[in-house]
């Protein structure tokens, strides 16, 4: 049974991360900057737009933290696609994103890692 097999069912793609980027936990960060965004429209006397600053801070954090999510599952599944095919350079360049600081998050079973672990080092 190839890499690609064992793990991919386990690994984060495009549209599994869109779904946990529209997760309500995930929404909450929007809603927060929604928050601050209408508290501080509120507070500098702009009552009538803080609505307005709240829903478009929303919609604006919501849509980048969601296209975050999905351009990291469209490399991770990409990657994949890529070990499928024997072409071990591009998938090791797919997927060491989630070897960057931060991106821990994006990989929590580590299957990601796991395949990277296994490629032929990089001459």
């Amino acid at each position: 049974m190839s890499t690609y097999r064992r793990f991919a069912p386990r690994t984060p793609t495009l549209n599994s991360e869109v779904r946990r980027g529209l997760h309500p936990r995930n929404l909450s960060v929007g809603l927060g900057s929604a928050a601050v965004a209408g508290g501080l429209a509120w507070a500098t006397g702009w009552e009538s737009s803080a609505v307005l600053a709240g829903v478009l801070m929303f919609l604006l954090v919501t849509l980048f933290h969601v296209s975050a999510h999905a351009y990291v599952g469209w490399r991770i599944q990409r990657g994949m696609a890529a070990l499928a095919a024997g072409d071990h350079a591009r998938a090791r360049c797919m997927l060491s994103i989630v070897l960057r600081p931060g991106m821990e998050h994006y990989d929590p079973r580590g299957a990601v890692r796991l395949v990277l672990s296994r490629l032929d080092p990089v001459p």
